[in-house]
């Protein structure tokens, strides 16, 4: 893949941009195809109603009745069933994705990245494969099941990009995931519905396109041999161009010296076995801290933004295509302010600084639309024209910032933990044992990291919805904004912010 520097100094500047650009695209084409199906995934899920030979999905909306009548006493309508069975779908892929993780990232570094990966990319193919033909809800179940399994691209991208950059460039490398992210979630719906807006019948309409093999395929199957394709081109595309990135150079001799480490202490060149036992000890806290605020955030945050189209469909009758129009705009900001702001100056003002930032602005963005994003006379009386009051515009930027800081951040200081962030005042530990161990337990604990944040992904939508439905959405809202307040305070007095020598040039 090219030539490296000198031991010790991992790879060069050029050869590392380029191994993150690769890592970039094949992340967007994994995220575009994971995005694909989101926007159809309520007709898929009609059709499979309207079919009615699938008992598991009866007792799926059954279940959703039953408690929605519990909380409530009002039976639910069958589009919102159909919404919240989708929900629930979602929960269950980042379930999933909560077992799984930690496996994936122990396999990765006991066989290294790239093998792990291309075998978690052939699950996802053989998922859109059974995909392609569920003509039975059952069927499309373990096609989820399969994909939730799997996905393992957006923990090893991680992984591989931390193995490849120095703590000081580790949220500048960091920042390319969260631009696939956006980018694949601005671009990845649209798509989607684009596709299945060839076929807008289903499995009639599918006659035209693939023959006598259409009544064997899923409703709108366009869709899913998009998704096929794009995994497809993203497993060949790692095969050509992503090289196994564990050894690929050790950073933690030229990049990670402490910055703050007082004249009057001399660092001692090998410390004792208690020190080194001691600082794995805090190392150890440190990240688990690092991991339970992931999951506190991830719960909160995850919920709210579920209930964010039920808020702009309820108050200000939004179509499809509006909605997604607002989640777009929501994207392309995103996408702007991680390009231009955070790789460029998350190393200079510190990770932590950039997660308080978000999480300081995901509050002010519940708070507003709790309290100012409430519609006019007009647009409640269903005129469109009308516009949207600015507090929706405010609450959009914020949460834009939110997505673009918080995660990617809070992922890029689990990393430097394992790369020589562990660091104390008056030790030097270029030469010790420690940095070594905890650079070979990186996927294992990036794993780890993912895996509570999925578990908050998978149960807040149901307390956020659960909440929204009993005390309607400015309650939702305002404690949602109460509650991330509160997670960022723990995270300011909890977390350090890693020290580490800066680079020389940008």
């Amino acid at each position: 893949m090219g030539q490296h520097s000198s031991p010790g100094a991992g790879p060069s500047g050029a050869v590392r941009s380029r191994l993150i650009r690769h890592i970039f695209i094949a992340l967007l084409l994994d995220i575009l195809a994971f995005t694909t199906i989101l926007p159809i995934l309520p007709r898929l899920l009609q059709a499979y109603q309207d079919d009615g030979g699938s008992p598991v999905l009866a007792w799926f909306i059954g279940s959703v009745n039953g408690f929605k009548a519990y909380l409530t006493g009002q039976p639910a309508r069958a589009e919102a069933d159909t919404v919240l069975v989708g929900g629930l779908l979602g929960s269950l892929f980042s379930l999933l994705q909560f077992l799984v993780a930690p496996a994936i990232g122990r396999l990765a570094d006991r066989f290294g990245r790239r093998p792990v990966l291309l075998f978690c990319l052939a699950g996802n193919i053989l998922a859109s494969v059974v995909w392609l033909g569920s003509r039975r809800f059952e069927m499309f179940l373990v096609a989820r099941v399969l994909a939730g399994l799997s996905e393992g691209n957006v923990q090893l991208s991680h992984a591989m990009i931390a193995d490849i950059t120095p703590p000081a460039g580790r949220s500048r490398g960091m920042a390319w995931v969260g631009i696939a992210f956006a980018t694949g979630f601005t671009l990845g719906p649209p798509l989607g519905a684009y596709f299945a807006s060839l076929d807008p019948t289903g499995p009639a309409g599918a006659q035209a396109w693939f023959g006598s093999a259409a009544p064997r395929m899923a409703p709108y199957p366009l869709a899913a041999v998009f998704t096929l394709v794009l995994l497809g081109l993203e497993f060949l595309y790692i095969y050509a161009y992503i090289p196994e990135t564990i050894g690929l150079g050790d950073h933690t001799k030229a990049d990670t010296t402490s910055a703050t480490v007082p004249a009057s202490v001399t660092p001692s060149a090998t410390p004792s076995a208690e020190t080194a036992a001691a600082i794995d000890v805090a190392t150890e806290s440190r990240i688990r801290d690092l991991e339970y605020i992931h999951l506190l955030y991830l719960f909160a945050f995850s919920g709210m933004e579920f209930t964010l189209p039920f808020l702009t469909f309820e108050k200000f009758r939004f179509t499809h295509m509006q909605q997604g129009q607002f989640l777009g705009l929501i994207g392309i900001l995103s996408t702007i302010f991680q390009g231009a702001v955070v790789r460029r100056v998350a190393h200079r003002w510190g990770e932590k600084t950039m997660v308080s930032l978000g999480m300081l602005t995901c509050a002010l963005g519940f708070v507003t639309i709790a309290f100012g994003a409430e519609p006019s006379a007009a647009v409640a009386a269903g005129h469109q024209s009308a516009g949207l009051p600015w507090g929706l515009y405010l609450a959009a930027v914020c949460l834009a910032i939110t997505s673009a800081t918080v995660v990617n951040c809070m992922t890029a200081l689990v990393s430097i933990l394992c790369s020589g962030g562990n660091r104390v005042a008056g030790v030097d530990l270029d030469t010790a044992e420690t940095d070594a161990a905890w650079n070979a337990r990186k996927g294992q604990v990036l794993g780890d990291f993912r895996s509570l944040g999925q578990l908050g992904r998978a149960s807040g939508p149901v307390v956020a919805c659960t909440i929204y439905w009993l005390k309607g959405s400015a309650f939702a809202y305002a404690v949602g904004s109460v509650y991330i307040a509160a997670v960022l305070m723990g995270f300011h007095f909890k977390i350090q912010q890693p020290q580490y020598a800066k680079p020389k040039t940008q």
